[in-house]
């Protein structure tokens, strides 16, 4: 394989792919998923807030893992529980793809997974997280340059979830 950045890309892309073959319902605010899934993607995705908002205290991997689980095995999700099965699938999978990073935007309802941040950027700034940063976006079924964030994301602001380094 090449540089650091291309393995990056295509550890993003392989997320991508294993989420979308798990999205056997969909997305509840994707008016395709709703419509092919005949509404069923809304009331599954529903059923979800209900019983995450159960699981309390738990520690972080253990959310994110339940999270995961349950998403998968009920075949929907938004764009939180498909960047987290995406965070999951990397962090068990792709052991050399560190740091990986769940993110939001602190001004849009957003999550996606960041690959290959430098430490100590700016979290705010994407132009300061270095050329291997990479940008895996399920929901959106894409992988990219870090740098590329403000195209598909135009002025939204970024915010670290979770963070394994």
């Amino acid at each position: 394989m090449g540089s650091k950045t291309e393995w990056y890309l295509e550890c993003a892309k392989d997320a991508v792919k294993f989420v979308m073959s798990k999205m056997t319902i969909g997305s509840a605010n994707k008016f395709g998923d709703v419509v092919k899934s005949r509404g069923k993607s809304i009331f599954c995705v529903i059923g979800h807030s209900i019983e995450f908002s159960r699981l309390g205290n738990k520690q972080m991997e253990e959310r994110l893992r339940i999270i995961s689980v349950v998403a998968q095995k009920d075949g929907c999700g938004n764009c939180g529980e498909q960047a987290i099965i995406a965070f999951v699938y990397l962090m068990d999978n792709k052991g050399d793809v560190r740091p990986i990073e769940l993110f939001k935007f602190t001004n849009k309802d957003h999550n996606y997974v960041v690959i290959g941040r430098l430490r100590g950027s700016v979290i705010e700034t994407p132009a300061t997280w270095g050329p291997e940063a990479i940008i895996c976006d399920p929901w959106k079924e894409a992988a990219y340059h870090a740098r590329e964030l403000s195209t598909h994301w135009p002025e939204s602001i970024p915010a670290v979830i979770c963070s394994l380094w």
